[in-house]
């Protein structure tokens, strides 16, 4: 990468002071633990999107907050919860993009469930509550699909969560097969 012009770097700090337009952050050497010294997924959203948003031709990024899935495979709630916390961050720093520059589709799904995460004895004469699982895997639970800004319309009612490739190829006058 570097041989190709890449900004190649493993720290959030080394992330933060790159002003290359081509970049590859390397943080972890197998799965990342979303602890210090890797940057947040909130710090490399911000550092994807301005670099980004540079081209004049308009951008299309893709964020993952795949240890969310993770620890849910293992029914780790508290973990689960943090994971979700720090997507949250990430999700709020597009939102923040999109709603100053007018002209940014953000949307936030999933491709899946995983562990059928439950609430169990909440009510009235219970208030307290316990986090319970009903599977390891994934399960047939449906996803949410999040829509902000333009053309987000297209994404109201159910879809099948392999419609919204197509959907988005269609902004661009493609189709898929």
């Amino acid at each position: 990468a570097r041989k190709r012009g890449y900004d190649v770097f493993e720290t959030a700090e080394e992330m933060r002071d790159s002003t290359s337009n081509r970049m590859l952050g390397l943080f972890a050497s197998d799965v990342m633990t979303t602890q210090h010294p890797e940057p947040t997924i909130e710090e490399m959203t911000k550092k994807a999107i301005s670099t980004l948003s540079s081209d004049v031709k308009g951008f299309f990024v893709m964020i993952e907050g795949a240890q969310i899935d993770s620890y849910a495979h293992g029914n780790n709630a508290h973990e689960v919860v943090r994971q979700t916390l720090m997507f949250d961050d990430a999700i709020r720093a597009a939102l923040d993009f999109a709603r100053e520059h007018g002209d940014t589709l953000v949307l936030v799904t999933a491709d899946h469930e995983t562990g059928g995460l439950a609430v169990h004895n909440a009510d009235e004469d219970h208030p307290d509550f316990t986090a319970g699982w009903t599977s390891g895997g994934h399960s047939a639970n449906m996803v949410p699909v999040y829509a902000y800004g333009p053309r987000s319309e297209h994404f109201t009612g159910t879809h099948d969560n392999t419609e919204i490739a197509g959907i988005c190829a269609g902004f661009w006058g493609r189709k898929l097969n």
